[in-house]
């Protein structure tokens, strides 16, 4: 393999924010003083924004509308991204790794950009990377393989000269479907048994962190 970029996935791979999104209707709560129910975050990840307003709007008896519900979840997402969410193990170390090594390097989320931006800023994240793009903003899912030749498109890099790091199995395999060199990264809230077993069966590579990637990377020859 010719090793000439990198495209990486935000929430549960770079960063640690997967418990943030998990628990985002219970932060939510939390700031108007109301304390959630068990597993309101295992309901709501079955339900789109609007469903996920109703319910709880319903079930906790709140005087806010749907729009101002979801207003409300997606402000304190913000906030917790910008003062809580720190980078996974060895990834700083990694991005630094790929700089030394002039690896153009891009970020492909499924997370919309005002979310997240001030976590990579104050986290010093954002100069390691070539492009921030995202599926809101590229109008295509994570889902259709041809989002991952887009971004590499933009790095200058074809599918076969680029690694995707990614947490969820169906991201992997999207990827891999694309014809580009997988490497699954664990994350302890994305990977349940039976997705931990997805995740690496589908992955041309897979660590728990990015230590282990770069040790993976330079045994093949490519670091």
């Amino acid at each position: 393999m010719d090793f000439k970029g990198a495209i990486f996935d935000l929430d549960g791979t770079l960063l640690d924010s997967m418990d943030m999104w998990l628990n985002a209707g219970e932060l939510f709560l939390e700031s108007l003083g109301i304390k959630a129910e068990e597993g309101l975050g295992a309901a709501l990840l079955q339900m789109n924004v609007e469903e996920g307003a109703l319910y709880i709007q319903k079930k906790y008896g709140l005087e806010l509308t749907c729009k101002e519900i979801s207003e409300g979840t997606a402000a304190v997402v913000k906030k917790t991204y910008a003062e809580k969410i720190q980078p996974k193990d060895g990834a700083v170390e990694f991005l630094q790794l790929l700089e030394e090594k002039k690896i153009p390097c891009a970020i492909l989320t499924g997370s919309d950009r005002e979310m997240f931006d001030g976590c990579l800023k104050k986290q010093g994240l954002e100069k390691f990377f070539k492009k921030i793009l995202t599926c809101s903003e590229l109008k295509m899912s994570k889902s259709n393989p041809e989002i991952y030749s887009v971004a590499a498109e933009i790095l200058g890099t074809r599918a076969h000269q680029t690694l995707v790091f990614e947490d969820a199995p169906e991201a992997i395999k999207s990827a891999g479907k694309a014809g580009f060199f997988t490497i699954g990264i664990f994350d302890q809230c994305t990977h349940s048994n039976s997705d931990i077993c997805s995740a690496r069966k589908n992955s041309r590579f897979f660590c728990r962190d990015f230590f282990e990637a770069a040790d993976f990377l330079r045994k093949q020859g490519l670091l």
